[in-house]
């Protein structure tokens, strides 16, 4: 911590050495002097014009412009409940690919300043080194369950007006300073993508095997079909043996009654 004060203390004092170096030659009573005699008055962020008159609260002005800098998702864009309703017996495992985690790590600045979290990108670079596969699993089982930290989401935005000549009152003459924070929003927004697509890999991979359980059912019942024209035919193949038999009884009976007669002549 004491190397990043130090690194800014110096990056600020060469700064405002360049700063008089340049604006103090062109204007002595310019703006350099408005800053030692401290004549210039700190701009903040105003009442934002909405619609129907201007914020009253800096919560609300605040709010206002979050809401102008990152967007709220659509409702219609929410699949968490699609997620919740999914069979978890028949979920396929949901992994971020070999060395996606290790290529994100890599461009970590080390030097950066640590965030609201006090974390370090120094130290989650070390953490890596040592220990791939916990970080991989912890990512991975977010992955899976489609769910982030939300102190990961948060990051310290000063709102700073354009230019001198845009309007204080209008959302949009104010950027986000936290470029960061949008670059995790939009690492976010392509995690998001990601398990989008999943997701409906996962519905194909539920409706294929909807219809082959469908199927089975279908062959079930064509064997069950089959099996009963089996019994009808063995069935019908018992009653052709009984009068086969009957007919044999009766075969028998007529020899028997011929054999009597042939006696009878004899004597």
């Amino acid at each position: 911590m004491n190397e990043y004060k130090e690194a800014m203390s110096e990056r600020k004092k060469n700064d405002w050495q360049e700063y008089v170096r340049v604006e103090g030659n062109k204007n002595p009573w310019g703006g350099v002097d408005k800053i030692v005699r401290g004549k210039i008055r700190r701009m903040g962020v105003s009442s934002i014009r909405v619609e129907g008159g201007y914020t009253r609260t800096w919560k609300e002005s605040v709010e206002r412009l979050l809401e102008r800098f990152f967007p709220r998702d659509e409702q219609g864009d929410d699949w968490r409940g699609s997620v919740e309703g999914m069979d978890e017996e028949n979920e396929p495992v949901m992994e971020f690919e070999e060395g996606e985690i290790e290529r994100v790590v890599r461009r970590m600045k080390r030097k950066k300043a640590p965030g609201l979290d006090g974390f370090r990108n120094e130290w989650i670079r070390i953490a890596w080194a040592a220990i791939p596969e916990y970080v991989s699993g912890l990512m991975d089982d977010c992955l899976r369950k489609g769910c982030f930290p939300t102190k990961w989401k948060q990051a310290r935005v000063v709102a700073l007006l354009k230019s001198a000549n845009k309007d204080p009152a209008q959302p949009g003459s104010y950027r986000p300073s936290d470029v960061e924070l949008k670059l995790k929003l939009n690492e976010l927004k392509e995690l998001k993508l990601k398990l989008k697509f999943k997701l409906n890999e996962l519905q194909e991979l539920k409706l294929k095997l909807k219809l082959k359980l469908n199927e089975l059912k279908e062959l079930k019942l064509k064997l069950k079909l089959k099996l009963n024209e089996l019994n009808e035919l063995k069935l019908k193949l018992k009653l052709k043996l009984n009068e086969l038999k009957e007919l044999k009884l009766k075969l028998k009976l007529k020899l028997s009654e011929l054999k009597q007669l042939k006696l009878i002549e004899f004597k």
